[in-house]
């Protein structure tokens, strides 16, 4: 196998890993991780709503993802929407390099 061959094999891993790491139900977000007895309430730790994916990125006012994803969105033109955020391989590369959290 040549390494054109090995790079493009690992950026499209890439893309699925990205793809999967920000899945819509589960992820190491409260709401999940309470739903297998890992959290305690399975709330926002800043504002205490169900912290789901899609309050995470989107809905949350008390933390800098939420306005940061609005912001990628806005400048690539795309929809301020999960399903669509959650498509964009780009924005998801770039929501990893943004968060402290793992997804």
């Amino acid at each position: 196998m040549s390494s054109a061959e090995i790079e493009y094999f690992s950026r499209r891993d890439r893309q699925k890993s990205s793809r999967t790491d920000f899945d819509s139900e589960k992820g190491r977000l409260n709401y999940y991780l309470h739903k297998i007895a890992l959290h305690d309430t399975g709330t926002c730790d800043s504002c205490r709503q169900a912290e789901t994916m899609e309050h995470y990125l989107i809905n949350c006012s008390q933390n800098e993802i939420a306005t940061a994803v609005k912001d990628i969105c806005d400048q690539r033109k795309i929809s301020f929407t999960l399903p669509t955020i959650l498509r964009q391989v780009a924005v998801l590369e770039e929501l990893r390099h943004l968060t402290h959290r793992q997804l």
